[in-house]
């Protein structure tokens, strides 16, 4: 049971990060704006969308997870001091 429970909570986790980095490649120009509103430059909007989804699909489907999981914790992390 508690297998399943992994399972579940790291597919509803990555779909938080896919729909994310999903959404930061179909409106770059909106992603761009907002990362340079928090004074870093506008041009990693789509180095962080493609991470966002690279690392979601990765955690989804279980492949290099001991790798993927403390780079979204990171990044996370990263992204919560940067904008306050």
């Amino acid at each position: 049971m508690s297998s399943i429970a992994a399972v579940v909570g790291r597919i509803l986790l990555a779909v938080i990060f896919i729909v994310s980095g999903a959404t930061k490649l179909m409106t770059v120009a909106a992603t761009s704006a907002m990362i340079a509103g928090v004074g870093l430059p506008g041009t990693l909007a789509v180095p962080t969308g493609l991470f966002e989804l690279i690392a979601g699909i990765c955690l989804a489907l279980g492949l290099m997870t001991r790798i993927a999981s403390p780079l979204v914790f990171l990044f996370t992390l990263l992204a919560c001091s940067t904008t306050g």
